[in-house]
């Protein structure tokens, strides 16, 4: 904005107010702008979706990474050391997801509070009601049906709504992942189990509009979302498009093989890949439950959230530095530190490690995820809490938390073909077996070899490359 010689004359406060008042005319022309391009954009993609779908071949899950062994705990034995080694690394890997930006719709309507109502994990959730919304209906799954409810859809007053709900998100401080979830909590409101394809597509025309690449799939009778993201996603079906993975994400786990039908457009004003990273603890209503655990002489007594564990079940299977990475709620941290920082004061750096270590060695019973699950199954760290049985790569992702959290140290998870441990990089040197990432040593810290010190590795991963996985 170039400053005439009249504004230049003009008190302070005058300039910003003007200021004020064309940068608000300017952002209100800006959104009417980007609404028309919207509306304009539903009724191109809905004259896209009245033609034939085409029939898409559904890939096989990708497996997830399965860590079998060991079978059961490995123990320690001081007999088995041997002269400290420089360990070999095969590939290292650092996060690259992006967090998505949404737009959120300017409104002037004044929504009005608490007249819809609905529980979202244990949360109550209140928000206004979409009017006519509960009216949508489709005649049929084909083309020119769907077609036909989006442009129904479309001119329903959705910029309200949806600007609620991303507010909402902020609120709630949810991921792309859990907003998703909080669309379908909605979506239930308005569409019972037997509009389950009113559900679907609402859905998906949801997260198109605030800017989520998903297309709508359909089998037989059904529609489901198919949703892309940014990271790799394990044992769900998907169909290779030209931008990516879009994996087939049916609310209800129902098993979808075979044939898909869907499309090869995207929405115009969707460029969102759904983010499953989580980078702040969602502020979820408390349920608290208790898990006691034995180590030494002591009980220690932790608290975490049971609504926590629910909206987790949820979530599909990712990579490993996903769970890893998600910060510990509020209150599982309170726990943690109230039961655990007293036994580290006035330890070494070292001790303070080797106690972290033995800690969680020690304090969980071991169990294959197969045994416990009949499957696969990645923990957030919390979730060692909830469930009865732990195995390696789940207390890698605990101790990598603790260690991070309560001793400042870095850490690196070193992934083996069937085996997960840790590296951490100390401040003072220490004599032991290590992994050099950017040159820096870092000592190997497995928490599934049980009564192992720090710089100790299972004899059998001492000659196996590890790719090194990068925390934040």
């Amino acid at each position: 904005m170039i400053l005439c010689c009249t504004c230049l004359q003009r008190p302070a406060g005058q300039i910003a107010d003007g200021f004020v008042r064309e940068f608000e005319a300017f952002r209100q022309r800006v959104d009417t702008q980007f609404e028309a391009f919207r509306d304009s954009a539903n009724h191109v993609y809905a004259e896209y979706l009245s033609q034939s779908w085409e029939a898409f071949n559904l890939q096989s899950p990708k497996p997830v990474p399965v860590k079998p062994l060991p079978i059961e705990d490995t123990r320690y034995d001081p007999a088995d050391d041997s002269i400290p080694v420089i360990l070999p690394v095969d590939t290292f890997a650092a996060p690259s997801w992006q967090e998505s930006e949404l737009h959120i719709p300017e409104s002037k309507a004044q929504p009005v509070r608490r007249s819809l109502k609905f529980n979202y994990f244990g949360t109550p959730v209140e928000m206004s009601r979409f009017e006519g919304l509960g009216d949508i209906r489709l005649s049929s799954i084909q083309e020119s049906h769907v077609a036909a409810c989006w442009l129904q859809l479309s001119h329903q007053p959705w910029q309200p709504f949806i600007r609620e709900l991303l507010l909402l998100k902020e609120e709630l401080s949810l991921n792309d992942w859990a907003f998703y979830q909080l669309l379908l909590h909605v979506g239930d409101v308005y569409f019972p189990s037997s509009l389950a394809n009113e559900k679907a597509l609402f859905t998906v025309f949801m997260l198109n509009q605030v800017g989520y690449r998903v297309k709508t799939g359909r089998q037989g009778r059904s529609l489901f979302p198919l949703i892309t993201f940014q990271m790799e996603v394990y044992g769900t079906p998907y169909i290779p498009f030209a931008d990516g993975n879009y994996y087939v994400i049916n609310p209800d786990r129902a098993s979808v093989t075979g044939v898909v039908y869907s499309y090869h457009l995207n929405y115009s004003a969707a460029f969102a890949t759904m983010d499953l990273a989580i980078r702040k603890p969602f502020r979820l209503d408390m349920s608290p439950r208790t898990s006691r655990l034995s180590f030494g002489s002591k009980t220690y007594a932790i608290e975490y959230n049971i609504n926590l564990m629910a909206l987790y079940d949820t979530y599909p299977q990712t990579t490993l530095s996903v769970y890893a990475d998600t910060p510990l709620s509020a209150s599982t941290r309170k726990s943690l530190e109230q039961e655990l920082l007293p036994a580290l004061k006035d330890k070494t750096e070292e001790d303070a490690l080797a106690f972290l270590l033995a800690f969680v060695q020690h304090a969980f019973a071991y169990q294959a995820d197969e045994e416990q699950f009949g499957y696969e199954k990645y923990f957030f760290a919390e979730e060692l809490f909830h469930y009865p049985y732990s195995d390696c790569e789940d207390r890698a992702v605990l101790f990598s938390q603790l260690v991070r959290r309560f001793i400042g140290l870095d850490v690196v998870l070193l992934d083996y073909p069937d085996h997960v441990a840790t590296g951490v990089k100390l401040r003072n040197h220490v004599e032991g077996d290590c992994v050099l990432v950017n040159n820096e040593r870092y000592m190997v810290c497995d928490p599934a070899y049980i009564g192992a010190p720090v710089g100790r590795v299972m004899a059998k991963y001492r000659n196996v490359n590890a790719r090194i996985i990068a925390l934040k």
